[in-house]
């Protein structure tokens, strides 16, 4: 029979998230240029099956997010950033002001050059897997050690 209490846990299987981190944990990890706990995350959610292109196409997002901010470092606000991360609307809660102020300060580890070439990086990472040169997980691994080297 059903229960009728919805856990933390229940939710966090759902989605995905629960035993170590989903997308989103990864994705924060390399905001934070944690590069253990980013490894750590890809390989949990490769075992758990998750599709690397799908992983490839989220990094990229965030790496998108963090070269807009990066340009206009100094001059942003945690609303303008807001913007950009979940796009315009009138009003955003502060949970969202509080996850905007976190990418504005993520973008201080972060060089302007390394931002592009990283990009261009995720370009080449992804014609890489869909042409077939690279094994896919491999693929996304290399890439976040590319993406997390040191400045």
């Amino acid at each position: 029979h059903p229960r009728k209490v919805i856990e933390k846990e229940d939710v966090e299987e759902v989605l995905g998230e629960g035993a170590g981190g989903g997308v989103f944990d990864l994705t924060k990890a390399i905001r934070e240029r944690n590069l253990a706990a980013a490894l750590s995350i890809l390989a949990k959610l490769l075992e758990r099956g998750e599709i690397p292109l799908k992983i490839h196409s989220l990094i990229t997002r965030e790496m998108r997010i963090l070269l807009r901010i990066k340009e206009r470092e100094g001059r942003i606000s945690p609303q303008e950033a807001c913007t950009i991360i979940f796009g315009p609307r009138s009003y955003y809660p502060p949970f969202y002001t509080k996850i905007a102020s976190d990418y504005i300060r993520a973008v201080s580890k972060f060089d302007f050059s390394d931002l592009i070439t990283n990009y261009q990086y995720l370009v080449e990472t992804e014609a890489s897997i869909k042409t077939g040169r690279e094994e896919p997980d491999l693929a996304i691994e290399r890439m976040i050690l590319h993406l997390l080297q040191p400045t």
